[in-house]
C-alpha cells in the first residue's frame, strides 16, 4: 500500500536534510580536528626551536626557562635526550621522566631529520616534534610534546552538540515539511471533493480556479475544460434523441394504431391476430421512443 504524498514529500524533506546535516557535521568535525591539530602542531615547532636555541647556547638552565615560558603549563613536556636514548634534563608532567618517543625516532632525529609526530603517554595522545642539536660538539635530541587532550574534548563537544542538535533539526523539519505538504496539497484536496459531488445531473458546475497561477490552477483549468467537453458530450445526445424521438413518434404511432385497427376486425386469422399483438408489445416496450418527447 503507498503512502500519501503528503507523506512520502515530509520523508524525503527529513531524509534530505538528514544526509545534508550529516554531510556538514562530518566536514565540521574533521575541519575542527585539523585546525586544532595544526594549531598544536604550530606551537611545538615554534617552542622546540627556541627551547633548542636556548639550550645550545646556554645549556639546562635556560632550557628549563624558556620551556616555561614558552610551553602551556600541565599539558606539555620537554627533553633533552643523549644518542642511545638516556634523557639529560627534563621539563614538564611526570611523563616527561621517561622517554616520550621510540627510540628509533631519536635515531632518525639524529641523522638530520626534524620530525612530527603523534605519541600515546599514558591515557592522552601528545602531539611531539624532535629535533637534532649539537652543544659542545656533542650531538643531542631535544623532544618537545603538547598534549591534546583539549582537542579530543573540544570534538567529543562538538560531536556531542550535533547528536543533540541533529534529531531534534530532522524532527522540526518533518513538522515544517508536514504542514508545507499539507498546505501545498489543500487545494487538490479542495478540488477532489468538488469533482467528486458533480455527478451527471450536475455537469453545469465547475470547479474553483485557485488564484494562483500555478500547477493547481492549471489542474483546475483542465478539469473544467473536460467538463465544459463532457456537458457538451451529453446535450448533443440528448438532443440527438429528442430529435429521433419526435421523428419517429409519428410513424410508429401511426403503426400502433393500425395494428389496432387490425385487432378490431372479426375476419382477421388468429395466427395474424397473434402477431399483431406481438407487434404492439414490442412497440410498447421499446427503449423510451415514445416516452421521450411526450408532446
Amino acid at each position: 500500500m503507498k503512502l500519501p504524498i503528503r507523506v512520502r514529500l515530509t520523508a524525503w524533506y527529513a531524509a534530505l536534510l538528514a544526509v545534508i546535516l550529516l554531510g556538514l557535521s562530518a566536514f565540521l568535525v574533521l575541519q575542527l580536528r585539523a585546525d586544532l591539530e595544526d594549531a598544536i602542531d604550530r606551537e611545538v615547532r615554534d617552542g622546540s626551536n627556541q627551547i633548542a636555541r636556548g639550550y645550545v647556547r646556554e645549556g639546562p638552565q635556560d632550557f628549563r626557562d624558556v620551556s616555561s615560558t614558552v610551553l602551556p603549563t600541565g599539558s606539555s613536556a620537554a627533553q633533552v635526550v643523549a644518542p642511545g636514548g638516556r634523557i639529560l634534563v627534563s621539563y614538564g608532567e611526570p611523563l616527561s621522566r621517561r622517554l616520550i618517543v621510540p627510540k628509533e625516532e631519536i635515531a632518525w632525529a639524529l641523522a638530520g631529520d626534524s620530525r612530527t609526530l603523534t605519541v600515546r603517554l599514558g591515557a592522552d595522545r601528545y602531539r611531539a616534534r624532535v629535533v637534532p642539536v649539537q652543544r659542545r660538539g656533542r650531538e643531542r635530541v631535544v623532544v618537545v610534546a603538547e598534549s591534546m587532550r583539549h582537542v579530543d574534548e573540544s570534538v567529543e563537544q562538538v560531536l556531542l552538540l550535533l547528536l543533540l542538535g541533529l534529531p531534534a533539526a530532522v524532527a522540526a523539519t518533518a513538522v515544517v515539511g508536514w504542514w508545507l505538504a499539507r498546505k501545498a496539497l489543500r487545494p487538490v484536496e479542495r478540488m477532489t471533493s468538488q469533482a467528486e459531488g458533480i455527478g451527471i445531473d450536475r455537469l453545469h458546475e465547475r470547479i474553483e480556479v485557485p488564484q494562483a497561477q500555478d500547477e493547481i490552477g492549471h489542474l483546475a483549468v483542465t478539469l473544467n475544460a473536460m467538463l465544459d467537453r463532457l456537458e457538451r458530450g451529453v446535450d448533443e445526445k440528448h438532443r440527438l434523441i429528442t430529435d429521433a424521438s419526435h421523428d419517429l413518434r409519428t410513424p410508429l404511432a401511426a403503426m400502433r394504431a393500425e395494428l389496432d385497427v387490425s385487432l378490431m376486425e372479426e375476419t382477421l386469422a388468429p395466427s395474424a391476430r397473434e402477431v399483431a399483438r406481438a407487434w404492439i408489445a414490442l412497440l410498447a416496450q421499446a427503449p423510451g421512443i415514445l416516452k421521450v418527447c411526450p408532446g
